[in-house]
């Protein structure tokens, strides 16, 4: 076998090299030492791959962008594995930030649906007009034509020390030579990036794709002694805590020193939460699994209500259900969504009535009746009225844009007693280069409250990739946000990272800066288990249940640190106090002639819980 893998590299070495020969002949573009650079990195890996795309020509990428917008050069460097670099110069910021793009030359081997793929390249940034001075690259795995279908992504936010990149990737469908290319978008800010020794390998179906590496990756902020973390334990301390006082009589109405007393925790005020799926339903040890994670974690959930050929009405009975259990189990809930105004995300009958505005309109108006006088029997706290309207607007386009105001108006009356929310993304990700995406929503929510809207609550996506925003920038953005005087909820909250380290480190941090801000409510993880989530390296369990970093890293914070479980003896003045998190407590007190348990919810305004032999007050 290992004479086998040696007659195969040096195929592959005698290949790059005879290739670069006859293709470009008397030219410089070729990376001399591109060869020994992939055979380095090929002997560390398993199996034995393919070279899919080959980017030993640096002079065979397409041209950046037009002229004004960005240009390339090749550049010697010294001191590397590779011995030529291709130096993109993006000239001034774009949208959409794909004018400005690097092109690899397109694949030459067939890959087939269950390859295992690795897209390996080497990347750093000479200059940026970002906020933190790094780099932007946003790279795909793509088809070479339209629609340009993706495989996954390569995001890179490189400094000026050199950073090798990793991506893996399962092809999910047959590519003929030619079909697959790598492109880098580089258009949002303006910057001065280096790409080198970029590569695809294919290694077949057979290897295991987590024995291939992974790309580390890190952000601003994840210092121990980051200044943004005494902040955010600063405001934790003065708005998600209170005095607890318990004051211990005795029938003479004497205070009782000496009595024990226990406070415990029994549920958050704050609602931490997840998006509920079909698992809840399902009479199978999975389902028995996913159901006692879902009590033990968190006291909020989002309950799928989705108007689309997909959801509902062929789905009504599974989201009915799930919506019912989560009803019956007492947990906080949001019904997600009323309207997702595009043909993409609506039944496809809808687009027969394109010609037809009237017809649309009550089309619309039926389906969000029928469904808010349905979710009206389950209690909903509130509802994603309208779901990523930035992107998603053709209905509106159609209809005219007061017709979200009618939304709303109309879902309110038909469930008062709920809030009504608006949802959006892209809002605090994308590492907070987001100041566009932020303009054109606060735009959105500024039109629904001078219209009248009933908007009652802003829905901040939070889907991260690996461009980590970092926590002083998340506090900026929801200072901006904040600002409308309505509460914020962090409603699809994932990380989707192959660096499971850096992923449990930016769960810990990001769920304490928003946890800190006073004008949030509410964080939602957009799914927690990997044997049913919309990206499955964003789970906080693994398919067999084992937690990963990130899972450890919640449950270490909401039932951990932050949850409170106090004991200890009454003072002189028969008094036991303690500054606990707010929420509901079950209180215990021995002494004497008393022995009680009760109940009370701790708020900001403290909570006073006298007992004496006969009677409990609480206040």
């Amino acid at each position: 076998m290992v004479y086998t893998r040696l007659v195969l590299l040096t195929a592959l070495v005698c290949f790059l090299f005879t290739c670069g020969d006859e293709l470009n002949a008397g030219e410089t573009t070729v990376d001399p030492a591109y060869a020994a650079c992939l055979q380095a990195e090929i002997t560390e890996l398993p199996g034995v791959p393919k070279l899919a795309i080959d980017g030993s020509d640096l002079g065979a990428f397409n041209p950046p962008g037009a002229p004004g917008i960005a240009r390339s050069e090749v550049v010697d460097v010294e001191g590397q594995p590779f011995a030529k670099v291709l130096r993109v110069h993006v000239l001034k910021p774009v949208r959409p930030v794909y004018r400005a793009q690097l092109v690899t030359p397109k694949s030459r081997i067939p890959v087939q649906k269950g390859d295992v793929l690795l897209a390996v390249y080497h990347t750093r940034c000479l200059e940026s007009t970002a906020e933190t001075g790094g780099g932007h690259t946003a790279g795909y795995l793509q088809l070479t034509r339209e629609p340009w279908t993706t495989e996954g992504n390569l995001y890179a936010f490189p400094g000026k020390e050199w950073q090798k990149r990793y991506a893996r990737f399962t092809s999910t469908q047959d590519y003929p030579p030619g079909s697959l290319q790598i492109a880098f978008h580089l258009g949002r800010y303006e910057q001065v990036i280096d790409f080198a020794g970029v590569a695809l390998l294919n290694f077949g179906p057979d290897v295991d794709i987590t024995e291939l590496p992974v790309s580390t990756i890190s952000y601003v902020g994840r210092e121990a002694d980051a200044p943004w973390r005494k902040e955010a334990r600063d405001r934790i301390e003065k708005y998600r805590k209170g005095d607890l006082r318990v004051e211990v009589r005795d029938v003479d109405g004497a205070p009782v020193a000496g009595a024990t007393v226990r406070a415990e925790m029994a549920r958050h005020a704050y609602q931490f939460g997840t998006f509920l799926e079909q698992p809840a339903l399902q009479q199978t040890p999975d389902g028995e699994r996913y159901r006692e994670t879902v009590e033990r974690l968190f006291n909020r959930v989002t309950c799928p209500w989705y108007w689309a050929d997909w959801g509902w009405p062929s789905q009504q009975d599974t989201y009915l259900g799930i919506s019912q259990w989560a009803h019956d189990h007492g947990f906080h809930m949001r019904s997600h969504n009323l309207i997702w105004p595009s043909w993409r995300w609506t039944p496809s009958d809808l687009k027969k009535l394109e010609g037809d505005p009237d017809a649309l309109r009550e089309a619309v108006h039926d389906s969000i009746s029928r469904r808010v006088e349905m979710g009206r029997t389950f209690g909903f706290d509130d509802y994603d009225v309208i779901n990523e309207l930035r992107v998603h607007h053709t209905i509106v386009d159609i209809l005219g844009k007061p017709v979200i105001v009618d939304w709303f108006k109309l879902a309110k009356s038909l469930d008062p007693g709920a809030k009504m929310g608006i949802n959006d993304y892209s809002i605090v990700g994308g590492g907070g280069h987001t100041e566009e995406q932020q303009d054109i929503y606060e735009g959105q929510i500024r039109y629904l409250l001078d219209q009248g809207a009933p908007l009652e609550l802003i829905g901040l996506q939070c889907h991260f990739g690996e461009d980590f925003t970092p926590p002083a920038q998340v506090v900026r953005i929801l200072d901006r946000f904040a600002a409308f005087g309505l509460p914020l909820h962090a409603t699809e909250f994932d990380i989707s990272t192959d660096d499971e380290v850096a992923q449990g480190d930016y769960m810990r941090d990001f769920l304490t800066v928003f946890f800190s801000h006073p004008a949030t409510e509410s964080i939602t993880q957009w799914g927690f288990w990997q044997g049913h989530h919309w990206i499955p390296r964003a789970a906080l369990f693994r398919e067999d249940w084992s937690v990963k970093p990130n899972g450890q890293a919640y449950m270490d914070l909401v039932l951990g640190e932050w949850w409170t479980h106090e004991a200890g003896k009454t003072n002189a003045q028969g008094v036991f106090t303690v500054r606990g998190f707010l929420g509901d407590y079950e209180i215990a007190v021995e002494a004497p002639g008393v022995a009680k348990t009760v109940k009370g919810h701790l708020t900001r305004d403290g909570l006073t819980v006298k007992v004496a032999p006969a009677s409990v007050m609480t206040y």
